[in-house]
């Protein structure tokens, strides 16, 4: 079985498109709401962008894409609960991209080497992660997937 390492990318997809707001529905202050729509926004935004990057990608893009994934979280202006996160998830993209580079992943080896790197790093299940999971849930307008 020829391993994929697009999959290995897919929770940052997931991670991203959680932003995918329609509005807050808690009640606050106009600037606290103003924030939270905006940041939902940019991470639609981002998210819209990433999974049409992925639909066409070759496994040889894949750290590529993961570098600039990493940037655009470096871009966003999270929420002061979600920037400790989501500085450590841009973390743990380029710890991958890190563990990744050199790797030939146009072959078997080196995409199975991919995911190995993903996996040793938690991409898609680490604590930041998931607090930013819990986060869109609760404000961007319950946009989250359930499981």
């Amino acid at each position: 079985m020829r391993p994929r390492p697009g999959l290995a990318v897919l929770p940052l997809a997931a991670v991203l498109a959680l932003g995918a707001c329609g509005g807050s529905t808690d009640e606050g202050s106009p600037t606290a709401d103003d924030d939270v729509q905006t940041f939902c926004s940019e991470v639609q935004q981002a998210s819209t962008e990433l999974a049409s990057q992925l639909a066409g990608a070759t496994p040889e893009q894949l750290p590529t894409l993961l570098q600039q994934a990493g940037a655009t979280l470096g871009e966003l202006d999270p929420p002061a609960e979600l920037v400790d996160d989501v500085a450590q998830v841009r973390a743990t993209y380029q710890q991958l991209v890190d563990a990744v580079a050199g790797l030939d992943l146009s072959t078997p080896e080196g995409q199975q080497a991919f995911s190995d790197a993903a996996g040793t790093v938690g991409l898609g299940s680490t604590p930041a992660e998931l607090a930013i999971d819990d986060w869109t849930t609760a404000n961007c307008g319950g946009a989250a997937p359930s499981s």
